[in-house]
């Protein structure tokens, strides 16, 4: 099992705004947030998720939802294979979206026997049914992911955010949130300390103990996710990507991508063609 890998999705699919993903995490996942709403299961493996301050140990049969408010982690013990749904904007995913309001973001639950094979199963059918973009591929991929999300719902509880007893993870979500929408600009520690109103040193000293990595280097992942979703969806030159994705330079991102994935960018790209 490669470096690329240890992040990084070994099959994804689309269908109307629904993404399916097959993950290979095989090592600890560093806390982050996601701008859609998103399911995970475990197939394999075991590990411990961090949820918006609570750990949770994992093993097969294991699933969560997240909201774009949520923060999570995860930390391996054994590789986990984790499939996983997001929702991006379409006419499809407000309707899923809709469905799953209800229950309460984020939750948890387990499941096991026929529950657990039938939502496996419909993840494969959306992996299965991904080779054509026609609106019946559409449809039959969106009544896989309401089987899935049955299943999920019938089987989860409500974890209600505790970020107001935790004053220092919500200045931590606060700072990724900002980062987030601003890692393309030149971003410094200082300026996002200022924009949630604490100190520099203090940020540095809550993001490091919480988010697994410092600011610099969380900062410059969140440059090489967006900088990877281009190389592999777009022709746009690597040294335009670098400059859009907030690097000062091609041999800048050439560092973080051989430090995050094990690749340079061309060869991502490449290797990024032939999973699609």
């Amino acid at each position: 099992m490669d470096n690329y890998q240890k992040y990084d999705h070994d099959l994804t699919k689309s269908h109307g705004g629904i993404r399916a993903n097959i993950s290979t995490l095989t090592e600890s996942y560093p806390l982050h947030q996601h701008d859609h709403t998103e399911l995970e299961i475990v197939v394999e493996g075991h590990g411990i998720h961090c949820l918006n301050g609570q750990s949770f140990a994992v093993c097969p049969g294991d699933f969560w939802g997240l909201g774009t408010e949520d923060m999570h982690k995860v930390d391996i013990d054994k590789p986990l294979v984790i499939y996983s749904m997001k929702f991006s904007e379409s006419e499809v995913s407000r309707v899923i979206s809709e469905l799953i309001e209800p229950a309460g973001l984020p939750f948890t639950g387990h499941l096991e026997g026929e529950p657990l094979g039938r939502a496996l199963q419909g993840f494969r059918n959306i992996f299965d049914t991904a080779g054509e973009r026609t609106e019946f591929q559409t449809a039959r991929s969106t009544g896989f992911a309401l089987v899935i999300i049955s299943e999920f719902l019938e089987n989860s509880s409500a974890l209600k955010p505790p970020t107001e007893k935790n004053p220092a993870l919500n200045y931590v979500r606060r700072a990724i949130s900002f980062m987030r929408g601003n890692f393309r600009e030149p971003l410094t520690l200082t300026r996002a300390a200022a924009e949630i109103g604490v100190s520099p040193c203090y940020l540095s000293d809550i993001f490091s103990r919480n988010a697994g990595r410092g600011f610099t280097a969380y900062l410059n992942r969140l440059r090489a996710e967006n900088a990877r979703r281009l190389l592999v969806t777009t022709d746009i030159s690597v040294t335009q990507i670098a400059f859009e994705s907030g690097f000062g330079s091609v041999s800048s991102m050439n560092r973080c991508f051989l430090r995050e994935f094990g690749l340079s960018p061309r060869d991502l790209r490449n290797r990024g063609r032939v999973l699609r």
